[in-house]
């Protein structure tokens, strides 16, 4: 073997026990949160659940000590030795339910691993996004070395953006992965998503348990997802992440759904929506308003499940917890922000304070038309674009050639206006 080919393959071993090390701490997080609030740990629907709760309770963490230090070891250190705590006490049940299943269990692992290890390669490659070189990196350089630094946006405006997201690339930059963490980071959201996926796929293969719209949806993403598996490098990472989050919020809330149908309790899944909801809303201020639409579903749906539940209904403390933990979350994104620009959600100048770092408002206001414009025609002037509506026909042209929701979009307005045609309407 090669030395090239050496190097290889121990980068993709070491990406891919670097991921376990990951999933193992999210899952003790969230088993932790769980257990202390006493909700269901056992079962494999549970387990997954815990590991995004966990992800989300690590990104909230992150976000206070920031505030005092920088992402540094003793960060890692620290949320480690709780996950590890909370991994011993809590992990009992989920193995007392598998090891009478091991043997069936073992073709779905053997393929999990070949599918971190092909992830592992591809989270090898080059940065890719133009975003990246811009800020991206930058602002985890500062994440890594500095605790926040009030007015940071003040040396580039684009450092102001409050990406909860690098918080974790950050976390992730260790050993040999220093300065090599974007696609480690991301990917590890990639990894657990598709093992919850390919969870499902397996047990409808094998028939064990029974089919439901869930795992049929599940199914169906699977094209979507290895799409963003292939593709994902070119990518900036809080986009990706964003998909992500987007798609575990519409699979929780189809759990709500479900669980409410039969009469179970739905609090689990409320506590999944709300976290990830907010944390969600930290990664990308754009997949806000599905966030808060996903979190006020989860508490409807808890709420009439409570008064028609065939079984002991749940307790008002897990949904009370739920929301604190994600108010705080949102409390601690919007404080950064303030730190950074002295506006809650920079580029937007609502709610700016008077502060000696505040940055001026004539570049938030320039910064929001150029976001805006470039999202309609990029490359073309605000002053251009922003002035009338020529640019709706070239953006629907570019959804039609991209080959994503908004080609169905498109064919099914062709389809209403031919139909219109041949009806004489």
């Amino acid at each position: 073997m090669s030395e090239n080919a050496l190097g290889m393959v121990l980068g993709m071993l070491g990406i891919a026990a670097s991921w376990s090390v990951a999933l193992a701490a999210c899952a003790g997080l969230g088993l932790g949160l769980l257990r202390c609030l006493r909700l269901e740990r056992g079962g494999s629907e549970n387990l997954f659940a815990a590991i995004w709760i966990g992800w989300a309770i690590g990104l909230g963490a992150l976000q206070l000590w920031h505030l005092f230090r920088p992402v540094d070891v003793w960060a890692r250190t620290l949320l480690l030795f709780i996950a590890a705590a909370g991994l011993t006490r809590n992990l009992r049940p989920v193995l007392a339910e598998l090891r009478p299943a091991m043997r069936r269990v073992l073709p779905f692992a053997g393929a999990a691993v070949l599918l971190a290890l092909w992830l592992a390669n591809r989270a090898m490659a080059p940065e890719m996004a133009s975003d990246a070189g811009l800020y991206h990196l930058p602002t985890v350089r500062w994440l890594l070395k500095y605790p926040i630094v009030p007015g940071l946006g003040n040396l580039n405006w684009r450092l102001a953006f409050n990406s909860s997201f690098f918080l974790f690339m950050a976390a992730m930059d260790l050993g040999a992965w220093a300065h090599r963490y974007h696609h480690v980071a991301i990917y590890f959201l990639v990894l657990t998503l598709g093992l919850q996926i390919g969870w499902s796929a397996y047990l409808m293969f094998l028939g064990r348990r029974a089919v439901s719209f869930r795992d049929l949806l599940r199914v169906a993403l699977i094209p979507a997802v290895a799409r963003k598996m292939w593709t994902g490098i070119h990518e900036g990472e809080p986009d990706l992440a964003m998909w992500i989050l987007g798609v575990v919020l519409v699979d929780q809330l189809l759990r709500l759904v479900e669980d409410r149908h039969r009469g179970k309790a739905t609090t689990a899944g409320v506590l999944v929506v709300f976290l990830v909801g907010c944390a969600a809303l930290s990664v990308r201020l754009s997949v806000g308003m599905m966030a808060l639409a996903a979190m006020v579903a989860a508490l409807a749906l808890h709420l009439r499940t409570k008064d028609r539940a065939a079984r002991t209904p749940p307790g008002a403390l897990p949904v009370v917890m739920a929301v604190f933990l994600s108010g705080l979350v949102i409390a601690l994104w919007v404080l950064r922000g303030y730190l950074l620009s002295g506006y809650p959600v920079f580029p937007s100048t609502a709610g700016g304070i008077s502060v000696d770092w505040r940055v001026p408002r004539a570049v938030a206001i320039e910064e929001a038309r150029w976001i805006m414009s470039w999202a309609r025609s990029p490359g073309e002037s605000p002053d251009i674009v922003l002035k009338d509506w020529a640019w709706l026909a070239p953006w629907l042209n570019r959804l039609r050639a991209d080959g994503n929701l908004g080609t169905w979009s498109w064919q099914a307005l062709r389809r209403y206006r031919c139909c219109r045609l041949y009806s004489g309407s």
